[in-house]
């Protein structure tokens, strides 16, 4: 009987070595990656509003979902760029985090192409997708929206141990550069001469000089001079600036604040607040260039001037 039961752990041990042998030589591969996946391109323009001439920066990122690593070809992706955006002619700046990789910045039959040739996308570690990109500074000097779109099947791209393995984007990625024209920034006094004590009515108007892009979250103070305050007897009115829009003066009443509004393509927001002075003198009201704020990042290019004479 003794002898009987060694014998059963003998056969029981060697029946769980064998099955755990036949498991991780045989299985293991049930655990590994057995069919290629496609590879995911993503990109985006960063600022995605512009002035015609500003620059921003196309940025295109390679994401590998394999647990191998991908070298891409020559070329190993392509993109053409849309009508009216070129790289920026001072400082276009291509780089590329593709390890071995070269970027190139070309003009080909009138079309502007960004690629790469060679260089390595690196494999997915844990559940993080490897990742590379290539980059270059655009511009346009044409108002307008532009959607740039990098097909699907666009990558040529192969498992660097194995070049028959091909892999490839089996989705399109686009992204939009919006170009809009500056708004223009106008003030005025009405009348522009008043005695001591005298009431002028200060009209700030901000014109929305695009044909196509509403501008939102639009700020900007305006510093009184130094002698010059507002007059609280009429309150301050708002025309065109949207229902979310608001004015703000300051307990010195030598500030007024527009806040949060949105101006339609070509179309104007005004402020009208009453001012006033005690001291005999030429005021000079400016609001600088670039002190505008919108939700798009576009501001105004030149200052804004008026000037209110205070006679005795």
């Amino acid at each position: 009987m003794k002898n009987q039961r060694i014998i059963n752990y003998l056969l029981t041990f060697a029946l769980f070595f064998i099955t755990g042998f036949y498991f991780i030589f045989g299985y293991a591969s049930v655990f590994a990656q057995s069919e290629p996946i496609a590879a995911v391109i993503s990109k985006e323009f960063a600022p995605e509003y512009i002035i015609p001439g500003g620059v921003s920066r196309l940025t295109i990122t390679i994401s590998n979902p394999n647990s191998f690593d991908l070298t891409l070809g020559n070329p190993g992706l392509i993109d053409k760029l849309p009508a009216n955006v070129i790289f920026y002619p001072t400082n276009p700046d291509p780089t590329t985090t593709c390890t071995g990789g070269t970027v190139h910045t070309e003009i080909i039959e009138s079309e502007i192409i960004f690629s790469i040739s060679g260089g390595t996308v690196p494999a997915k570690t844990g559940e993080t997708d490897g990742t590379c990109s290539l980059s270059v500074n655009v511009t346009s000097i044409v108002a307008g929206i532009y959607t740039n779109t990098i097909p699907a099947e666009n990558l040529k791209a192969t498992k660097s141990d194995d070049s028959e393995v091909v892999i490839t984007n089996d989705a399109p990625a686009d992204a939009t550069i919006t170009v809009v024209q500056p708004p223009l920034l106008e003030k005025s006094f009405t009348p522009d001469e008043i005695v001591e004590g005298g009431i002028s009515r200060l009209t700030i108007t901000l014109t929305n000089n695009d044909a196509e892009t509403k501008l939102t979250g639009v700020t900007y103070t305006d510093e009184l001079p130094d002698g010059l305050i507002v007059d609280l007897t009429e309150g301050p009115i708002l025309t065109n600036c949207g229902d979310e829009s608001s004015i703000t003066i300051n307990t010195d009443r030598d500030e007024i604040s527009l806040n949060e509004a949105s101006i339609a393509s070509g179309a104007s927001c005004s402020v009208a607040v009453n001012v006033t002075s005690s001291t005999k003198g030429a005021y000079t009201n400016t609001i600088d260039a670039g002190s505008i704020t919108t939700e798009q990042g576009i501001t105004n290019s030149d200052d804004a001037e008026a000037i209110l004479d205070v006679d005795s």
